[in-house]
């Protein structure tokens, strides 16, 4: 029993780990290498990113969305369409 609480302990350390040095890119469209360095480059002067994950949503129809463990970065534009709208409405 002790050694399944040290295993359940050590992988929920380790997510977290992963999660706080995971750099998740997200984008409306395939980034080049060059792009996801510069994205890299950027966060790695405040995190200590061992990670790298891209992904390619056409929903955020432009722009870029970065997460780094609970942190996020959104400069899309459905961010900005949500952001006008609100501004509308209220």
């Amino acid at each position: 029993q002790n050694a399944i609480f040290a295993l359940t302990n050590y992988q929920k350390k380790l997510k977290r780990y992963i999660s706080r040095t995971t750099l998740e890119v997200e984008s409306a469209v395939k980034l080049s290498g060059v792009q996801v360095r510069r994205i890299v480059n950027a966060f790695a002067a405040d995190y200590h990113i061992h990670f790298v994950k891209v992904n390619v949503n056409p929903k955020l129809l432009g722009g870029v969305k970065a997460k780094v463990g609970d942190r996020v970065f959104e400069d899309t534009v459905i961010s900005k369409i949500a952001q006008v709208k609100e501004a509308i409405i209220g």
